[in-house]
């Protein structure tokens, strides 16, 4: 019933200011949607590693929960996706700028996001349920079988050639370990207060994309099934 909408999501903290800004910046703008920006980060050493795998820590971006809308905004480009649990925003930011263009940012609308997966067994929930959502979505069809295909290629050759297979393990932990968290977080030394995030992050980033190929794995496997059904039901 209102003219605007507002998106704020469970464990974001926003500033004071948070909707002030982004309403002065829709007037100044005269835009439809401004996006505020999240600053990622958080406080113990397992918390730490998983934000530095996936948004990067102290990494600062514009994210759809922290914006604020016009009503029209939704007639045009539609609602989310009732049928995903994760991946419906991604979708809806698609269409969003492919009506409107490049989108609208309110640097001074800030929010923090700092609760992140406490232990191995939220991370593997959390990926796996994402990875599902992303499949159904129909997003990254091109690269989809691109984790398990890998996966299996480097069990294959650590048993064929260890010398060769531990070798690509190697480089693959420094890249995605190491090398990763340090460019989405733009700082090498983003471990400095917890110095075992870093060690963490290393091992970590395998039960992530483990998970993610093996979610993958089993959602390719469902939908055949799922296939073979309706084939000879006919």
């Amino acid at each position: 019933s209102s003219e605007w909408i507002a998106f704020i999501d469970a464990g974001i903290i926003p500033c004071s200011d948070w909707l002030a800004e982004l309403c002065s910046s829709a007037i100044d703008t005269n835009s439809k949607s401004i996006f505020g920006v999240c600053h990622f980060d958080s406080y113990t050493a397992f918390e730490m590693a998983v934000c530095a795998l996936s948004y990067g820590c102290g990494s600062r971006r514009p994210v759809l929960p922290a914006s604020l809308f016009h009503c029209s905004v939704f007639e045009r480009v539609g609602l989310f996706r009732e049928d995903l649990r994760a991946a419906e925003d991604i979708l809806w930011l698609r269409d969003l700028d492919r009506v409107y263009g490049p989108r609208v940012i309110c640097d001074n609308a800030l929010v923090y996001y700092c609760q992140f997966p406490n232990n191995v067994r939220s991370v593997v929930i959390k990926w796996w349920v994402y990875t599902q959502n992303t499949a159904n979505a129909g997003m990254y069809r091109s690269r989809i079988w691109l984790l398990p295909s890998s996966f299996f290629l480097l069990a294959y050759l650590l048993v064929l050639s260890p010398v060769l297979g531990f070798s690509l393990l190697s480089m693959y932990l420094v890249g995605r370990g190491i090398g990763d968290p340090i460019r989405r977080g733009n700082s090498i030394a983003w471990w400095i207060r917890k110095p075992m995030s870093a060690v963490i992050a290393v091992w970590l980033c395998l039960v992530i994309d483990i998970t993610k190929g093996l979610s993958v794995l089993f959602w390719g496997v469902g939908k055949l099934l799922k296939y073979l059904r309706i084939v000879l039901a006919t």
